[in-house]
């Protein structure tokens, strides 16, 4: 009789799999797409912002992993480093400037990390880099907020051996 539930149970859960675990959109190639802008109040998106403000350390809101902006280049590349809290091998780092926002893409490659992407905005209201972040191995994408460690925007946060 147990074999029989579990039978009827596996079948109702690959039949309703996409109503009940609902697939995300494919992830686009961020080497070929631009990224999307999250969305925000207006009073939020300072078209003045300088892409600069970019450099510090920041820590998402869940999960403690910690993203430092070491550099932003004159051609939008980003001297970026990642920890979990041991660094992870980030790809590619950029910045970009879409309808007065300054957008930021970060490309993670590592064990584990398979091409997940974050998208990010930056709110200089609230000096948050928010967005998405896509985790490709799992096929999913969660909404991450990261707050600077350092509110006065200096480098005295967690250590980072790797800086």
């Amino acid at each position: 009789m147990i074999a029989l539930w579990a039978i009827a149970l596996a079948v109702v859960a690959v039949v309703f799999r996409d109503r009940i675990f609902p697939s995300d959109p494919p992830t686009p190639d961020p080497q070929t797409t631009q990224p999307a802008v999250a969305t925000r109040p207006a009073a939020t998106r300072p078209a003045t912002a300088s892409p600069a403000r970019l450099v510090g350390r920041w820590r998402r809101k869940t999960g403690g992993y910690v993203l430092h902006i070491k550099q932003v280049r004159e051609d939008g590349t980003l001297d970026a480093a990642y920890l979990n809290p041991q660094s992870i091998n980030v790809a590619r780092a950029q910045t970009t400037k879409q309808n007065g926002l300054i957008i930021v893409l970060v490309m993670l490659k590592d064990r584990g990390y398979p091409g997940n992407t974050y998208t990010l905005t930056y709110d200089a209201v609230a000096d948050e880099l928010t967005g998405v972040y896509r985790h490709r191995g799992l096929g999913r994408q969660f909404d991450v907020t990261f707050s600077r460690v350092d509110p006065a925007g200096g480098d005295r946060g967690a250590a980072d051996p790797n800086a």
